[in-house]
Order: structure tokens, then sequence, then C-alpha cells
């Protein structure tokens, strides 16, 4: 082989092998740009995070101290602990909640000039994009006040799950304690607030699958919730606009029928609804998904074929029902007497050097809850003695183990504690139960229970803002007389809640009127 050939072919070589070489290095320095823009969007995210309560999360969002969660996180009660990511536990106010988008707002006392992520635009995201979660996951960040974050891709936009009518749906780790977290794009920029995770197999952990709620919806109702006053904000709707069902697959969606409210906005059977605020309709869950992300007094701009010709007007969304059951969120004594049930156990005689003797149970105390488990109810469906007894037996095993009793003494509640000592049998009480309905008890207190006295009131609930107190007795809801508590559940379940009525107490002698919001019956917090 010629010399000028062998050169040729050595860098020909040369060449071969310096192309990977140089496609590796411009790997290796693109994987690098993207891991210092995850630290730095990371390192501008952490100051505004906070922990709520026991597990929850939350993103300050003003210098002086807003904070947005989830509703199921933070909007069953009035006042929250908050830790911010300095390390100080501070406590922040409910200033309004929106159960059905899942949303919740507190406000942080006394506070200035703290670190906040301002409410970004989730419209320029797009499929693919990469998206950080900061969350407390099971809680492991309340050890060492640090939380979790997780890297992932939005896997689609607009996604209609349950309530939340236009989710970002992400696969980045969201686990409980994820919930209330911010969403943020690698420019630290907030687009959502974490919530729902698919579940599976009834796992409440990571599928990859989770939810945000898009700060679009949020700007929606942000002045409501904080002009709510620690109450409910309420999404909108049309009601009679009856559409296709989805499965129909009718694109566009096309009116079936226009009820008065709806035909009043502008509607007409086959009108073919195009756009809602500027925003494209192509099915009917796409129409539904974008009025959802709205409040109720929304005047939102409609745009629709009606004979080949475009017609465009306006439509008031109506407040939608509140998601659940209504409630006073209040200890009611004569709840002891309703509709003919069993009533609540009292004991009637603690035996000496028993662990509930021990422990200062009494006679006359009446059973609220052990070891956590509502006596209430649950020693209805099983004999109470036994139950309880059962539950020491299989504490005893362990021994030297503390069993949390609550007992109603006097109208206010005791906490106890039993110290179980190993190989224990039982409780140590004769119990006995309140007459429910079958034969009347006439004694002095059975009497004072049949009024509706209030024994205790969660703080910053509807009844607690209108001034209802341990000690007052209920004597009219809604305009209805109460005399027992089978009127006060008659006329509860006639209300919605959410909705503003009269409620009428009387203390020291003197009926007082005020006005109050029926509450929402939560199954708890998380």
């Amino acid at each position: 082989m010629r010399p000028a050939n062998r050169l040729a072919l050595g860098v020909l070589f040369c060449g071969l092998l310096a192309a990977p070489v140089a496609a590796q290095a411009d790997r290796t320095k693109e994987a690098l740009a993207q891991e210092k823009r995850l630290s730095e969007a990371v390192e501008k995210v952490l100051p505004a995070y906070t922990f709520i309560g026991g597990g929850g999360s939350g993103v300050m969002v003003t210098p002086d101290g807003y904070i947005l969660t989830n509703d199921h996180v933070a909007g069953s009660a009035w006042v929250w602990r908050v830790r911010t990511m300095d390390g100080v536990l501070r406590y922040a106010d409910l200033v309004g909640t929106d159960p059905y988008g899942d949303i919740a707002l507190l406000k942080l006392r006394d506070v200035e000039d703290m670190p906040h992520l301002a409410l970004g635009d989730a419209n320029g995201l797009e499929v693919g994009q990469a998206v950080i979660a900061l969350g407390n996951p099971f809680g492991m960040g309340n050890v060492d006040e640090k939380p979790t974050v997780t890297v992932g891709i939005v896997s689609t936009l607009h996604r209609f799950q349950n309530n939340y009518t236009d989710a970002i749906m992400t696969d980045a780790p969201l686990n409980p304690g994820n919930s209330g977290g911010p969403l943020v794009t690698l420019e630290g920029k907030l687009v959502g607030i974490n919530g729902q995770i698919a579940t599976r197999f009834g796992v409440r952990a990571n599928t990859g699958v989770g939810y945000a709620i898009t700060v679009n919806q949020i700007k929606n109702f942000l002045q409501d919730l904080m002009a709510a006053g620690g109450a409910y904000v309420r999404h909108g709707t049309i009601p009679g606009l009856e559409l296709p069902a989805p499965e129909d697959n009718v694109r566009p969606p096309r009116v079936v029928r226009a009820g008065p409210v709806a035909a009043k906005a502008g509607f007409r059977p086959g009108d073919e609804i195009v756009e809602v605020e500027g925003r494209p309709v192509t099915t009917v869950t796409r129409f539904h998904g974008i009025v959802g992300t709205y409040p109720e007094g929304s005047e939102l701009r409609v745009r629709v074929r009606r004979e080949g010709e475009i017609v465009e007007f306006q439509v008031r969304l109506v407040p939608l029902d509140l998601p659940g059951e209504p409630t006073l969120r209040a200890t009611i004594s004569g709840e002891a007497y309703h509709a003919g049930g069993a009533g609540p156990l009292h004991v009637v005689k603690a035996t000496p050097e028993s662990p509930a003797a021990k422990a200062g149970v009494k006679a006359g105390d009446r059973l609220v809850s052990i070891a956590g488990i509502d006596l209430s109810e649950a020693l209805r469906m099983s004999p109470e003695a036994d139950l309880l007894d059962r539950l020491v037996a299989m504490r005893a095993t362990q021994g030297g183990v503390l069993i949390e009793l609550t007992v109603l003494r006097d109208g206010k509640k005791e906490q106890l504690f039993l110290d179980i000592e190993k190989g224990e049998k039982t409780l140590g009480v004769e119990l006995g139960q309140m007459n429910g309905g079958g034969g009347e008890d006439t004694s002095p207190r059975a009497v004072q229970d049949r009024e509706l006295a209030v024994l205790e009131v969660v703080e910053g609930c509807g009844l607690w803002r209108a001034g209802v107190r341990a000690g007052d007795v209920l004597v009219g809801l809604a305009g209805q007389d109460l005399a027992t508590y089978a009127d006060l559940v008659h006329n509860l379940a006639k209300l919605k809640a959410g909705t503003s009525v009269e409620v009428a107490f009387r203390r020291d002698g003197r009926v007082h009127r005020a006005k109050t919001v029926v509450d929402l019956q939560r199954e708890g917090t998380g």
C-alpha cells in the first residue's frame, strides 16, 4: 500500500474513533447541564416549601405568608401548625377552602418577607417536559425536617380525573404526604399543586400516575379563597344543560336539551359547542373539564355552531353542590336518644385496683373512645364488655402498654391512660347503656340530655363562627324549631353542605340567633 493511502486510511480511522467520543462528550455535557438546572430549580423552590400538620405539604405563594395546599390536607380545621424551611413552627389560619377542587389557602400569622413562589402558567407546559415534585412522603420529613424531591415528566395535560377536571398527569413519584406540595418546572416555575395518586389493589403508594391541580385553575379561585373568611368556595355549573354521554364520542359536543338556566344563557338544542373562554372544545369531557376550573358566579364566553353559523354568548355559572354530607361538627348531648338506637355507654362501677380505676375512671363517666376506636358506634355491634375486655387482653400480651381512653364527664371530654400489665384480662368496669328509645329514662341527667345541649364544638366550624359554644342549647335551625335530636337529624338532612342558614341557641335563659354555614362531613385528613 502506498504511503498516501495509508495516511488517508489512518485519518479516516481516527475520525471514526473520534465521532463516538465527541458524541459521548456532548451527552455528558448535556447531562451535567440538566443536573445543574435541576439543582438550581430545587434550590429556588425549597425555601418556599412548608410542612403542614402531621404529614401534609404546602407552598408559600406570597411574601406575607399565604400557603397553598390541598383541601384534603388542611380544609377540615381552622388553625394549623406549619413548619417552614427555617425550622420554625408557626400557626396558620384557614383562609378559604375549595372541597371540590381540593385546594385550601392558609395564612401564616405575623410574618413578612417570606420566601415564596409566584404562580406560574401551566398553559405553556408540554407533554414530556421534565417536572419536579416536593413533598413529605409517609411523613418521613417530620424527623429531619427535609422534604423529598422527586423528578418525572408531564405524562399528559387536561386529564379529567374525578373532581380534578383539568389536571396535570405526571410520573414524578407521589405518595401520601406529597399532597399539597408544589409541582415545578426545571426553571423553578410553580405550575401545579400535587394531590391525587392512582391506586392499585387498594394500596396508596406511587404507581407512576399522579395528578396535580394547575395553577391556572387556582388563579381562577384565588380571590374568592382570600375573601372566604375560612368558609367554603364553590365551583360553578350550568344546570339543565344536557349533553351526550362521553362514551357516545360526539365531536364536538352537541346540546341535547337546555333547561331554563341554560336556555336563558343562550344554549339551544342542537348547538355544537366549539369553544369556552377561548379554549377549543372537542369532547363532552373537555367541556366539563374547562367549566370545572371556574368558581360560582364566573361569566364564561361560549361559542357554539348553530345552523352553520358561529354564535357567541356569556353564561353565568351557578353554585355546584359540595361533594359530601352536611354536618354541624359539634357533639350534641341529645345524640344519645337518636331514633330509638342504643344510647351511650356509661360506667356503673369501676372495680378497685383495676386498670380502669387506676386510670381515674369514675362511675357516671360516659365512654367515648378507646385506643382510637369510637365506642358510640362500635359497641352497638358487639357486646360492650366483651369488646373492651378482648382489646385489653390483646394488648396485655405485650405488657407495659398504655391505652388511651376518652370519657365524657360533666359535659367535658377527659383523656385517661390505662396502664395494661402483662396478663391483664379485663378493663375492670361495669357498664350500663343509656336508654335510646326502648323505654324512657326520666333521671335528671336523661331529661337534660334530651335537650340539644352542645357538649363540644370544633373551633372554626360554622357553629363556632356563629358564636355557639359548649354549654349552649340548640333550639332552632334554618327556621325550624328543634326539640329532640331526631328533629335535628331530620332538618339537617334537608340542608346542603356549604349553605348559609340561621341557627338559634339558648344561653343563660336567652335565645340568640345567628347565621351559620352548614359544614361538610369529612372522612379524615391526609
